[in-house]
């Protein structure tokens, strides 16, 4: 009933914002057949298109590396995360991570996340804004990063601390990720050229998907739930990477 509640207000939190932009702004909800100059090619170089274009802003260029930073990670829901929660609940169970608090990790997560977008339309537009949400998501990080590094310290306390100190902090980050995400793509929107956007935003997708790739490749390298540590690490060095970026970003005029 829990899971169900959360997803039935995740839901209406949505539609509820999605009525509002379309109010706000008609042509979301209309479509062109008039092709763009930038769709006729149908090769690209992603890299060069996202970053090698001088008429894009250097600052816009950096929020863009931020953004794509943030999918070098698997301290978010996913197979990799549930597969190492359930490896521990079978071979520790006095931890008490019970198959019910591994669901509401991850359905908690999604309404953090679409909490955010309350939030967001307030300040969309700034790179200000982005920086926010970036730094709040990275302080909820290296909350969960160290309590990971701690629980195996903490004797019959360990299982409290995971949920609480672990996976109570990746799920309100995600206010800060969904944030960040659509302040991204408001200030991409302000700063590229309305005939380069269809071409920008599909290399730029094309990079998430070879960052996504290369996250895998290093999951299968240290699937062993022991070295979970390896990939938390990583994790955590990449979105605190990317609030430095940010900050990089808005000290440049």
């Amino acid at each position: 009933t829990l899971l169900v509640g959360q997803h039935a207000i995740g839901g209406l939190i949505i539609v509820t914002n999605v009525r509002r932009a379309l109010q706000l702004q008609p042509q979301l909800g209309t479509y062109s057949s008039q092709p763009t100059s930038s769709s006729s090619s149908f090769l690209v170089n992603p890299i060069a298109t996202t970053f090698g274009d001088p008429s894009i802003p250097t600052k816009t260029k950096l929020v863009t590396a931020a953004f794509l930073l943030l999918f070098c990670t698997v301290l978010s829901p996913g197979s990799m995360m549930n597969a190492w929660l359930n490896t521990i609940r079978q071979s520790q169970p006095d931890l008490e991570v019970s198959e019910t608090n591994i669901a509401l990790f991850g359905s908690s997560s999604n309404l953090f996340g679409a909490l955010a977008t309350f939030v967001t339309p307030l300040a969309l537009g700034t790179y200000r804004a982005g920086t926010l949400f970036q730094y709040f998501q990275t302080a909820c990080i290296i909350a969960a990063v160290v309590s990971f590094y701690t629980v195996s310290q903490q004797g019959s306390n360990a299982g409290s601390l995971l949920t609480w100190g672990f996976l109570l902090p990746l799920a309100i980050s995600r206010v800060g990720l969904w944030g960040f995400d659509l302040a991204e793509r408001q200030i991409l929107q302000a700063n590229i050229p309305s005939e380069q956007q269809t071409v920008f935003f599909n290399s730029e997708r094309g990079l998430t998907q070879a960052v996504s790739v290369a996250m895998t490749y290093l999951c299968y390298i240290f699937s062993d739930p022991s070295s979970f540590y390896v990939l938390v690490t990583v994790s955590g060095a990449a979105v605190l990477s990317s609030s430095i970026i940010l900050s990089i970003a808005n000290i440049i005029k």
